[in-house]
């Protein structure tokens, strides 16, 4: 087994690690969950309709883990 980082396709399983770096990385880079009690705000709003709607243009790294450790989002060319 490899253990160096990849990148595979986004899976319903990776929503909730993308939804935890999308907090973590909210307020300029940083933790942004003290700012928002809501914790799905950031989620929802900034990763979920990527994953959700495009899911061939979410690509994430992998580990040998299999975990989904930070997170690119991008939107396709019209």
């Amino acid at each position: 087994m490899t253990t160096d980082p990849f990148i595979r396709p986004y899976r319903p399983s990776d929503r909730t690690a993308l939804g935890e770096i999308r907090v973590r990385t909210a307020h300029e880079g940083g933790d942004a969950s003290h700012l928002h009690p809501d914790p799905e705000l950031m989620p929802t709003t900034f990763a979920s309709p990527y994953v959700e709607l495009e899911p061939d243009f979410a690509p994430v790294p992998g580990q040998a883990r299999d975990h989904a450790p930070t997170s690119r989002s991008r939107t396709p060319e019209k």
